[in-house]
């Protein structure tokens, strides 16, 4: 995710080269034509005009679209956040066991709320295509973990795992009914939040938006310099570069956002997330050795632009 006040300009421009080389190469030979040869390659700027203000509007709707798929992502995770908080202070406060078993408990405790890391970092996992096996390991038994690695949604066997701990500490008499079924609660506010996730990552803005809004925006603004020569002449390229590359990064940035947990610029900080719940469930167990929180690192030639994932 992309922090601060600026964005470099170097991979921007990059990006849309191809296609701002053609519009370069369009404009040119237009301006060319009209200004030494006696045909003029125009056309009456009206409808261009008509069309430009069609397709803004499209854009922004598209646009909209995945900005709301964005928000949405941030506040799954933000939930998930709080989620976990919740967890962790019920276990660690709502379980409770004789003295002789107070060993127990803890190793039961820490067991649980080292699990839900494993469970958001497996989810991390998920959304964004990763493997973490190597973490993994050092939150979980080695049996369990590698059974988890087995399975096509992780988050899911590790939230069963939760629930499978719950009702052995209310067999043992650590949780009563009601604390067992308040705690359940909060695995299910998880599992809905993970659902949540799941469906913007497994379903894309349809085809039709994302098709049709990259088409037109590239017929128009190859066409676009024949709208313009007539009253610009030379000037007609650097317009046309101009126009060009604003509707080209609006293009661009539906298509973007509309994934927020991806692991580009543009995605959301999930491991930094991740990460902040590891040290706040790791606090509510007492440890005072914990990792530290991920702080944003410049971008190379960003200058006020910093990066987090």
């Amino acid at each position: 995710m992309v922090i601060g006040d600026r964005i470099p300009w170097t991979p921007v421009l990059r990006l849309h080269a191809p296609m701002l080389l053609s519009v370069f190469a369009m404009a040119a030979g237009v301006a060319a034509v009209h200004q030494f040869l006696d045909y003029k390659p125009s056309v009456a700027p009206l409808p261009f005009s008509v069309v430009g203000v069609a397709l803004s509007i499209f854009l922004a709707f598209r646009n909209n679209a995945a900005y709301d798929r964005y928000w949405e992502g941030r506040k799954l995770w933000g939930g998930l956040v709080n989620a976990s908080r919740s967890f962790g202070r019920q276990i660690t406060t709502m379980a409770v066991a004789p003295e002789a078993e107070a060993e127990a408990l803890r190793r039961f405790q820490r067991t649980l709320l080292y699990r839900q890391i494993a469970y958001v970092n497996a989810l991390r996992a998920l959304l964004r295509g990763d493997t973490i096996a190597e973490q993994q390991a050092t939150l979980l038994d080695p049996a369990e973990a590698a059974a988890v690695s087995a399975l096509e949604n992780p988050p899911v066997g590790l939230m069963q795992a939760q629930g499978r701990g719950l009702t052995e500490a209310a067999v043992r008499g650590w949780l009563s009914d009601r604390r067992h079924v308040a705690i359940d609660a909060t695995l299910t506010e998880l599992t809905a939040l993970q659902g949540g996730c799941e469906r913007i990552k497994r379903t894309p803005i349809p085809l039709a938006y994302r098709f049709f809004a990259q088409t037109f925006v590239r017929a128009f603004v190859l066409l676009l310099p024949f709208a313009l020569v007539e009253q610009l002449g030379v000037f007609t390229i650097v317009a046309s570069l101009l126009v060009a590359f604003v509707f080209l990064v609006l293009d661009r940035i539906g298509d973007i956002i509309q994934d927020p947990f991806t692991t580009n610029y543009n995605g959301l900080p999930l491991a930094a997330i991740c990460r902040t719940i590891e040290v706040d469930l790791r606090r509510q167990l007492g440890e005072t050795d914990v990792p530290p929180l991920l702080t944003a690192q410049r971008v190379p030639g960003g200058h006020a632009t910093s990066v987090l994932l």
